[in-house]
């Protein structure tokens, strides 16, 4: 905060008194502006205590995110170094290439006292092209030519399995239609275009933490679970 001196001196330069220097100053602070939501300007004044208290709590608990989103930034970077540093030595020691991406593939790495574990997780995404919807089309065909005697459920099951009102397929239910024991020529040409629909679109790489007190305890995980 600003001595008495340079107060006046500031009124002297501005060519105002004191007095008409602070009236000035907390005018000014009576009419500051808040931003709302939809960009305007609102005085203070119309702000509600809760509306501060709120905005105060919010801003508080974000800079403190944004802090933590850094150190586990930080954190799980060290962490993916750490274990490609020792993939890429145990490659080398296996007469391997080094430099080729060791991070592929599921793998967990144990501690000596059997009581610590980093485990590396592959999971891929599937989607289906268009030759979905042809194998679609044979499953309806097989399920107008069986007869009325054949098993409701089945029936039920498979037609359910596409009825995708909101666009989506479940992948799981659609490649589990693979394992009914169905020879009929029809529902086996379907399954083979659910084959040449079936690709991988993408994946994800895990790494999870685990520690145990005991040889016999349960695993615990330490939550911190990271996917790249």
């Amino acid at each position: 905060m600003a001595n008495d001196t340079t107060v006046e001196a500031i009124a002297k330069a501005l060519g105002l008194s004191v007095e008409d220097l602070m009236a000035k100053v907390e005018k000014k602070e009576t009419h500051k502006t808040w931003i709302n939501k939809f960009g305007a300007e609102v005085p203070e004044g119309m702000v509600t205590r809760d509306d501060k208290l709120r905005d105060e709590v919010v801003n508080k608990i974000i800079n403190k995110a944004r802090k933590g989103e850094r150190l586990i930034a930080k954190f799980k970077e060290s962490v993916y170094g750490d274990i490609e540093e020792y993939m890429k030595r145990l490659r080398t020691e296996c007469g391997l290439d080094a430099m080729k991406d060791s991070r592929k593939g599921n793998v967990a790495l144990m501690s000596f006292n059997g009581k610590r574990k980093v485990q590396i997780r592959i999971q891929e995404s599937i989607q289906f092209n268009e030759k979905l919807t042809l194998a679609k089309e044979k499953i309806d065909l097989y399920l107008n030519e069986i007869t009325s005697e054949a098993n409701d459920e089945i029936k039920f099951f498979i037609k359910s399995v596409f009825d995708d009102k909101n666009d989506n397929i479940d992948v799981k239910r659609v490649i589990g239609l693979k394992k009914l024991a169905i020879k009929h020529p029809l529902f086996i040409d379907a399954m083979k275009l659910v084959d040449e629909a079936t690709e991988v679109g993408g994946s994800k790489q895990y790494i999870q933490f685990y520690e145990k007190q005991g040889a016999e305890d349960k695993w615990e995980s330490i939550l911190l679970n990271f996917s790249k």
